[in-house]
């Protein structure tokens, strides 16, 4: 908030004594120096001689404008009858009195400034003198400034200034902030009583008045580096990430936000603001994040499978390998797992074994003796014989081949006719004849015409074209074959979802009830039964085939079914009445509420009830007034003259006094105050010691000490040592210095208040290049060491070889900080960890690949085809194993063998038998199926035939086809049904349909009942009867209301309406608002009893059809000068400041805010929207803000010094040679009589003098007889 700064505007202290000046020239001194008017003399102006200060009752004028500064004056010089004295007299100058010469009206030996009539005034009398006119008549020069009017009483005077003017002489402004002193948006306050200014400065500004611009970063608020901001009136510290705090005044330890996870422990390096952690085992990351397995490294070679145990690894190893890490290759011929002397080869790489088994054993591990038979090599009944270590089979007929694997084909000899294709089932021995287009026939023997098998159906006509047949249909039928019936609903001629019924060569369509029409094309309109009542006009949705009613005025409902009165809604609002006035009402309203609907406040101040210029005030809620009376006048309506003593304002007992329209009070001795409001101050004795402040209870006469810092208690009698407070953070030791505080802190500890942890790694205690990590919470430090070192403080070195990396006795050296292995002849790698090949050399021959025995370091060879031996060097030949079986011959060929087969079998091996369908046994183009395995056949007969070999021929009414009693004729291989009257179809299975004949006339649709054997008819639109027989005319059923006339036309009619009604079917009243007779969007509301019309308007509209425009500004519905602006059809009031309220009809209360600071009481005067503090005593100021120093307008004279008693009393305490309450008064050293024996005493700049009567003599003629001084000179 700004500061509230005060400017005193300083009236004059005094007024000077105004002297004559000359019309012309300047006004001399006696000197005859010119004087300089205005002049200063401490801080007053004077724009003429004064006496003021002086010390020999001589006026006086300063020689330059500050006589503060320059200190250089003069007496004043006037000419003779310059200056008249009260009776007419001119005053001579210069003149003498008591050997002293004055050149201007003197107070000397007088209270009262006067002058001498002639050139030589008589010491005793004073004679001839006179009483100077401009201080005898104050007004005689007009002391009154700024055109005020001067009014003298005796030897003083007052001034009537003008309205801009106030003071004893009309020096000071009436409002001083008129001219507006305050910069920068600075509010003006002023003291009317003082003319003493005060500027309230905006935030952001200080100063005398305003004129200095505040930021809140010119004070660098922000510590350590911070950056400052800002931030309208306020400041916004942006710290460096190592501080916090408004100030950044705050360290941050980088270990406050608990980094580290898992439990690891936070260790900070504060000098270089970072953090590292400490991980528990078995976590490790920057902050412990990641959980370390063991595993984790994959420490298992080989696929071994690692499972973690607490912190340690275990390896499960694959069946090849061996070791703590599987690292060892496992010999898979350890075991020497070939028998009957087989050699054992393995293939490390795969980890597989393989025996070479001696001839006549085989098996996996040579566990088997082997006869070539034994694997019955010869398929489908082949027979085996073992010829040494081979065999040799014999195939059945049907088989050939060297295991008789091969079907003999049964289509070897081509047995189909005319170019047909043999297809042979080799599964069954058959063979098959695909013929041509044209012939027909086990062995397509037979020549085929295409309409032989009477392709056409329902009596269609075939005809032979080429291979094809061609069907002409009869009407009812179509398709290539006629076999399909054309019936009149496969058109789908029935529109939206309307149903077909087939009526012979006709259709008849039943529509859904939302269409209509011979195909329900046509919509029907809802609306059609009239379902709006009492006039209502019915709205058809054709999509959603629903209704709804535009009702008439005065109905509602579904159907317009309910009749509805305007009062129905409540519209008369404030307890008003209603009242239906035909399709209106209206509202009587409470004496308190106006307007249609009751809606406005009637404001009861309208009547102007206040008298003698009261201010009417309306409380709208309780609808009451109250008057706002002026000075003077009180009562309900200011009916009554107020004195200001009735109210009783003097309290505790004061006596009031009535002055014109105040009140003056006169209080007993224990209270004070303008209306003896204020108890006597119980803080006058000064009870708090030390320097405490005195703060006292005036409610309860009690007072409380405000204590310096150092002290306490009732009366500030304690002293308070800082360290009372325990000031000193963790553990620090307090020491009290002053009014201040030390503290000691422990070693962990530092800063004013020990609230700063040491960094123990301050004395970097890691050696070798290690960092130094640190654990605040406990204190304790830890190094992280670099690659090399290890230990506490890294202080020991470490070398690779120490851990011994080299496997298989491999040596190891040492090379900076990595090893270096030198491995046996059979390892090599990194850490010698594997073996060396003993295949590296490729021993094996003829491509024959090479298996190593690393547990042993030997080899085996496995030999490709064609070779064997130990490395693959001897030659092998295909017939050596007896190839052909079947007692086929072998021969070889390369490293292939070849077989010559028996007539038996056939194939590669002869391993095929001889197929027994060969020579075709079934007749009529029956199919052959061989079995193989018995060697004997069997015949698939074509339509027609039967028996082993197809001999006997099949007819097709042996099955009895035909359905109903139907006769049954065998035609070649088919069948032809003769159906009795009332079935037909192929095998009469179809019962014939009784509307055959077309019974129902004028287009009537017949619909049958084929259980019955029934008809009846669907009459077309105008027809009816059993058979459609009958006309049937529109109007008969007289569908014109309301007098309509009826015409038919064609199956429908047509209405002629009276002119009151209209509609299809003169079902609708005519609405006499058809026209919208009303303007500006009036709604139209028709009487169709009366067929009158009325208009409801729009708001913003009146009249009968809505055709004037209305104003809410138009009623001027802002009070008290507020402007009114129309917002589409409601008015807001923009008030003056002074008002407030939806028409202004409200008075400001400046009060209202609560300016009167410390206790002041607030009083408005709302006629002219000001208000007034009454401050509490103490306090003064515009807003009783400032506390009052009764010193501070130095009231004190003559250089005295001014002391505070009390808030608001003081004592003058006067320099020597002054007195009076103000210091105001010279003391006159003849007051006391010091000359005796009669002598006359005469005082002169603060000294006395005595003039002795004859015969006395001494200072205070004291010393009787005359003495003669004597000049011895």
């Amino acid at each position: 908030t700004g500061k509230m700064w005060k400017v005193y505007l300083v009236p004059l202290m005094s007024v000077a004594i105004v002297l004559a000046e000359a019309n012309t020239g300047c006004t001399t001194t006696e000197k005859g120096d010119c004087c300089a008017f205005p002049f200063k003399y401490n801080s007053n102006s004077y724009s003429s001689c004064t006496f003021t200060d002086s010390s020999n009752g001589k006026p006086w004028c300063s020689l330059t404008s500050d006589y503060d500064k320059d200190k250089k004056y003069g007496y004043c010089a006037l000419k003779t009858c310059e200056v008249q004295t009260t009776d007419g007299d001119c005053c001579v100058f210069p003149f003498t009195y008591a050997s002293v010469t004055y050149y201007a009206c003197t107070q000397k030996a007088d209270s009262v400034a006067w002058c001498g009539t002639k050139s030589d005034v008589e010491f005793w009398s004073r004679q001839p003198r006179g009483d100077c006119e401009p201080y005898v008549n104050p007004c005689f020069y007009n002391p009154c400034e700024n055109n005020g009017t001067c009014q003298s009483n005796k030897n003083q005077f007052t001034c009537k200034c003008t309205e801009d003017w106030k003071g004893k002489t009309c020096s000071q402004r009436v409002n001083p902030c008129k001219i507006s002193p305050c910069q920068n948006g600075g509010k003006c306050f002023s003291e009317l009583e003082t003319s003493d200014v005060y500027c309230k400065c905006p935030q952001g500004y200080e100063g005398t008045v305003c004129e200095k611009r505040v930021y809140p970063c010119d004070s660098s608020p922000c510590d350590n580096n911070g950056t400052c901001e800002n931030i309208e009136n306020s400041f916004k510290c942006t710290c460096t990430e190592q501080y916090q705090g408004d100030h950044c005044e705050t360290a941050v330890d980088p270990c406050n936000t608990n980094p580290c996870l898992n439990g690891g422990k936070c260790l900070s390096d504060l000098s270089k603001f970072t953090t590292s952690c400490s991980c528990p085992e078995g976590y490790e990351g920057d902050t412990c994040q990641n959980r370390v397995y063991p595993c984790d490294s994959s420490p298992c070679d080989n696929n071994g499978t690692c499972e973690n145990i607490e912190n340690k690894f275990k390896c499960t190893c694959t069946d090849q390998y061996e070791g703590d890490s599987c690292e060892t290759r496992v010999d898979p011929c350890k075991n020497n797992p070939c028998l009957n002397g087989g050699k054992c080869s393995s293939d490390l790489s795969k980890f597989t074994t393989s025996c070479s088994c001696p001839e006549g054993y085989e098996g996996d591990t040579c566990q088997n003796r082997v006869y070539p038979c034994d694997s019955s090599p010869c398929e489908n009944n082949g027979t085996c014989e073992n010829i040494g270590n081979r065999f040799k089979c014999s195939c059945t007929k049907q088989y050939e081949g060297d295991s008789c694997e091969t079907r003999v084909n049964p289509c070897k000899n081509n047995p189909c006719l005319n170019g047909g294709e043999c297809l042979s089932d080799l599964s069954k021995f058959t063979t098959s004849c695909s013929c041509p287009e044209g012939y027909e026939g086990d062995t397509c023997q037979n020549r085929v015409y295409p309409c032989d098998s009477s392709p056409c159906e329902n009596n269609g006509t075939c005809e032979n074209i080429e291979n094809k047949f061609k069907c002409t249909c009869t009407e009812q039928f179509e398709g290539d074959s006629c076999e399909t019936r054309v019936y009149p609903c496969d058109s789908s001629p029935c529109e939206n979802n309307g149903t077909c019924e087939n009526i012979g060569n006709r259709f008849k369509c039943s529509c859904t009830d939302q269409y209509k029409g011979d195909s329900c094309e046509t919509r029907v309109d809802p609306c059609a039964n009239s379902p709006c009542l009492n006039g209502g006009e019915c709205l058809s949705d054709m999509s959603k085939f629903t209704t709804s009613c535009s009702c008439p005025e005065g109905y509602e409902g579904d159907t317009c079914q309910n009749r509805v009165y305007p009062c129905d809604s409540s519209p008369c609002e404030s307890n008003g009445t209603c009242e239906n006035i035909e399709n209106k009402f209206k509202c009587t309203c409470t004496e308190q509420y106006e307007g249609d609907s009751c809606e406005t406040r009637v404001n009861p101040c309208k009547s102007n009830p206040c008298l003698n210029g009261g201010e009417c005030l309306s409380d709208l809620s309780k609808f009451t007034t109250s008057c706002s009376c002026p000075e003077g006048y009180e009562g309900d309506t200011c009916q009554n003259r107020v004195y200001p003593c009735d109210s009783s304002p003097c309290e505790n007992n004061g006596t009031c006094e009535n002055i014109e329209n105040r009140f003056k009070c006169t209080c007993t001795e224990q209270y004070e105050g303008d209306s003896c409001e204020t108890r006597v101050d119980p803080c006058k004795d000064s009870p708090c010691l030390n320097g405490g402040e005195c703060l006292s209870d005036l409610s309860e006469f009690t007072t409380s000490c405000s204590c310096p810092e150092g002290y306490e208690g009732d009366t500030c009698q304690n002293r308070v040592y800082p360290c009372d407070s325990s000031p000193c953070e963790n553990n620090g030791t307090c020491e009290n210095i002053e009014n201040r505080f030390k503290c000691t802190c422990t070693e962990q500890y530092e800063g004013d208040s020990c609230e700063t942890r040491v960094d123990p790694c301050k004395d970097s205690p890691c050696l070798n290049g290690g960092e130094c990590l640190s654990d605040l919470s406990e204190f304790t430090t830890s190094c992280s060491c670099p690659e090399g070192y290890e230990g506490d403080i890294c202080q020991n070195r470490v070398y690779p070889c120490d851990s011994s990396p080299c496997d298989n006795n491999g040596t190891c050296e040492n090379i900076e900080n990595k090893f270096k292995c030198t491995c046996t002849k059979q390892y090599e790698g990194d850490s010698c960890e594997t073996r060396v090949d003993p295949c590296k050399d490729s021993p094996c021959l003829n491509g024959g690949e090479c298996l190593s025995d690393l547990s042993k370091f030997t080899t085996s060879c496995s030999c490709p085809e064609g070779y064997e031996g130990y490395i693959c060097q001897n030659r092998v030949y295909p017939c050596d194993s007896s190839p052909c079986e079947n007692n086929g011959t072998c021969e070889n060929i390369e490293n292939r063998f070849k077989c010559t087969c028996t007539e038996q079998y056939e194939g590669d091996s002869c391993e095929t038998r001889v197929d027994p369908c060969k020579n075709s046994p079934c007749l009529n183009g029956g199919d052959c199926l061989s079995d193989l395995s018995k060697f004997t056949t069997s015949c698939s007969c074509p339509e027609g035939y039967e028996g082993d070999t197809c001999q006997n021929r099949v007819y097709p009414c042996d099955s009895s086809p035909c359905e109903n009693n139907g006769t049954c004729e065998n035609i070649e291989n088919r069948f032809k049904c003769t159906c009795t009257e009332q079935y037909e179809g192929d095998s009469c299975e179809t019962r014939v349909n009784p509307c055959k004949s077309n019974p129902c006339l004028n287009g009537g649709g017949c619909l049958s009942d084929l259980l019955k054997f029934t008809t009846s008819c669907s009459c077309p639109e105008g027809y009816e009867g059993d058979t459609c027989q009958n006309r049937v005319y529109p109007c008969d059923s007289s569908p014109c209301e309301n007098n309509g006339t009826c015409e038919n036309i064609g199956n429908r009619f047509k209405c002629t309406c009276t002119e009151q009604y209209e509609g299809d079917s003169c079902e609708t009243r005519v609405d006499p608002c058809k026209d919208s007779p009303c303007l500006n969007g009036g709604e139209c509301l028709s009487d169709l009893s009366k067929f009158t019309t009325s208009c409801s308007c729009p708001e913003g509209y009146e009249g009968d059809i809505c055709q004037n425009r209305v104003y809410p500004c138009d009623s001027s519905p802002c009070e008290n000068n507020g402007t009114c602006e129309n917002i589409e059809n409601r008015f807001k009031c923009t008030c003056t400041e002074q008002y407030e309220g939806d028409s202004c009809e409200l008075k400001v209360d400046v009060c209202k805010s609560g300016p009167c600071e410390n206790g002041g009481k607030c009083f408005s005067d709302l006629s002219k929207e000001e208000f007034h503090c009454s401050c509490a005593k103490g306090y003064e100021g515009q807003t009783c803000s400032e506390r009052v120093n009764p010193c501070a307008s130095s009231p004190c004279f003559n250089n005295a010094t001014c002391e505070v008693t009390h808030v608001t009393q003081f004592v003058c305490k006067c320099p020597k040679g002054y007195k009076g309450e103000f210091c105001q008064d010279e003391v006159d050293p003849c007051e006391n009589s010091p000359c005796k024996n009669e002598g006359k005493c005469e005082s002169e700049d603060g000294k006395f003098s005595c003039e002795c009567k004859k015969g006395f003599t001494g200072k205070t003629c004291e010393i009787e007889g005359d003495y003669v001084t004597l000049n011895l000179s």
